[in-house]
């Protein structure tokens, strides 16, 4: 799926990335691979439901909550990005990153 991508063909990018993260429901880095392949391809809410749902099965999952509260910030749903920004700040508290984005979502 990755090398479709890169190739620019995305529509079987889609289609191979969703077969690997279905396939293998317990590996959130497919998860995360697909939903912000989705995002990326302008389905931004079906990215969003992939990655929430691979939170679930991986609540600790940095990758997840990075994407999670960065995607909700750019759609402009501040409070949801804010949970997901304290919740990596929670899981990764030496991550300079991850505080700067709950200060700048005003979480402080």
């Amino acid at each position: 799926g990755l090398q479709r991508v890169r190739e620019g063909r995305s529509a079987e990018a889609l289609a191979l990335l969703e077969r690997a993260a279905d396939g293998r429901h317990n590996d959130p880095r497919l998860a995360y691979v697909y939903g912000v392949a989705l995002y990326s391809a302008g389905r931004a809410e079906e990215g969003l439901r992939i990655l929430a749902a691979a939170l679930v099965r991986a609540p600790y999952d940095s990758q997840l909550l990075t994407a999670l509260a960065a995607f909700e910030r750019d759609a402009g749903r501040h409070e949801a990005a804010l949970d997901y920004a304290r919740r990596l700040a929670a899981v990764a508290p030496d991550d300079a990153g991850a505080r700067r984005l709950v200060s700048e979502l005003g979480g402080d």
